[in-house]
């Protein structure tokens, strides 16, 4: 199986933030946290960690804020219940 989205890393990241895996919006639009109902990027701003509100298709410009993002489940999709062990 291949990964449903790539892994965002580099050396030198400030922060590499971890989910469980990637949801089904997601992963249709090939970008993390895709689904408009989900507040990762309105954070990410807030909080000051992204000088501007960035939109999920913008995932990769992370890396210019030293920001990585991964998955512990690298091929599964949906919620956390659906692709974790039991």
């Amino acid at each position: 199986m291949t990964d449903v989205l790539s892994d965002l890393l580099q050396h030198s990241l400030r922060i590499v933030l971890c989910g469980t895996a990637a949801g089904t919006t997601s992963a249709a639009e090939r970008a993390y946290y895709a689904h408009r109902q989900n507040k990762f990027w309105k954070i990410l701003y807030e909080t000051r960690l992204t000088p501007e509100p960035l939109q999920p298709h913008q995932y990769r410009d992370l890396l210019q804020h030293r920001i990585g993002l991964t998955d512990l489940v690298k091929a599964g999709v949906g919620m956390d219940r659906a692709t974790l062990p039991k």
